[in-house]
């Protein structure tokens, strides 16, 4: 399962951290507001003495202060003013994460609202990329202060040493969860069937997730949460609606309504 965050399976909200961040022999992460030249100095000459890599954004000093301070919390913060240039998510078409987004907004607000929302959102939107973690791993490099995505890929940059945190809405967040399935008529069933009561296994599911460090929700309750993510008690949850949101009518009309009133809006 994978529910969805702000910053950046909830939809979240990736937000780029502090002035600087490092952990030991990690990368340092620095927003430097005094110039770029000045800047790219420090940089420069702080990864030559100490041989720790430097990630250096060169921003204005309202900008950093703002991306320090200011972390969104709700889906309404989105289209605050203050985050113009700011936000980036996926495009709906290429991803599967931002289609999520949509029919989390449209089940919250209405589709009307929703649609509504998305147009003002889109003044905020300096990016829609192709790839549903993308939005995250830009904030986590200064390239944006806001990317909406799923909590796992913020603990993946958490994990990596990137100055970033998660928020998940007020007005709650929709989420995924992934399957497994056997294709009917499919060779070897009694083989595959073998395989699937070995994968739903306790173990298994622990050990998959130790040697992939992959910060997903196992489908086994026995199997602990991974470092870094929330309790799903500790989350606010839509009730998704998978079989209508699922379906391909359905996708395809909010897709098509996506390319019409905000895909056009793209330069």
């Amino acid at each position: 399962m994978r529910p969805l965050t702000i910053l950046a399976t909830a939809i979240c909200l990736s937000l780029s951290g502090a002035a600087a961040h490092a952990q030991e022999n990690a990368t340092l992460n620095m927003l430097c507001s005094a110039g770029t030249v000045y800047c790219e100095a420090q940089s420069r000459n702080y990864q030559k003495s100490t041989g720790t890599k430097v990630n250096m954004v060169s921003k204005s000093t309202g900008e950093v202060l703002a991306q320090i301070i200011a972390a969104p919390q709700c889906w309404k913060d989105l289209i605050k003013p203050e985050y113009k240039g700011e936000i980036q998510v996926a495009n709906p078409n290429s991803s599967g994460t931002a289609y999520v987004v949509i029919a989390t907004l449209v089940q919250i607000m209405g589709e009307e609202v929703a649609f509504d929302f998305m147009k003002k959102m889109h003044k905020n939107i300096s990016q829609y990329t192709r790839s549903g973690s993308a939005p995250v791993r830009n904030a986590a490099r200064g390239e944006n202060t806001i990317g909406l995505s799923f909590i796992a890929d913020v603990v993946n940059e958490i994990n990596n040493g990137f100055p970033v945190k998660w928020a998940t809405p007020c007005e709650g967040t929709g989420y995924e969860i992934g399957s497994m399935s056997i294709v009917k008529g499919a060779r070897n069933t009694e083989a595959a069937k073998k395989f699937y009561d070995w994968a739903l296994t306790s173990a298994v599911q622990q050990q998959t997730h130790t040697e992939s460090k992959s910060p997903q929700y196992a489908s086994n309750r026995a199997v602990g949460v991974f470092p870094g993510m929330p309790k799903l008690n500790e989350i606010k949850f839509i009730d998704y609606d998978f079989a209508k949101y699922g379906s391909v009518s359905v996708r395809k009309a909010l897709l098509t309504r996506w390319d019409k009133e905000i895909g056009s809006l793209v330069n």
